[in-house]
């Protein structure tokens, strides 16, 4: 995978996480994760573009060859925009101490 598309997927990712939080969405963040086939991924994003009124990146959109996206199965495409859109979603949900205070495996 490209390092700019990888940075693209980081970017939406965080930015649907924190738009998510903001509008109670948790829900569309499921179902980004739930998604089966490419068809389910792109009425996902459009739920999303609706919603949340986020603008789904182009890059999303270019559906190549043996259902690729920049080159890359769909379905790691949607796995890694699943996991960036959660942590920024769980940033968000954990207070500024739970954050900072350290792990059992840190105090180790």
């Amino acid at each position: 995978m490209e390092e700019k598309f990888r940075a693209t997927l980081a970017g939406f990712g965080s930015s649907l996480g924190n738009a998510a939080y903001k509008h109670n969405e948790m829900g569309l963040l499921y179902s980004l994760r739930n998604a089966r086939n490419l068809e389910d991924f792109y009425r996902v994003l459009n739920d999303v573009q609706f919603r949340l009124e986020l603008t789904v990146p182009e890059a999303l959109l270019q559906l190549e060859r043996g259902e690729r996206i920049a080159g890359v199965p769909w379905e790691r495409v949607k796995t890694l925009l699943s996991i960036y859109a959660m942590n920024a979603y769980l940033r968000r949900n954990t207070s500024p101490t739970e954050r900072t205070q350290p792990t059992e495996q840190q105090e180790e």
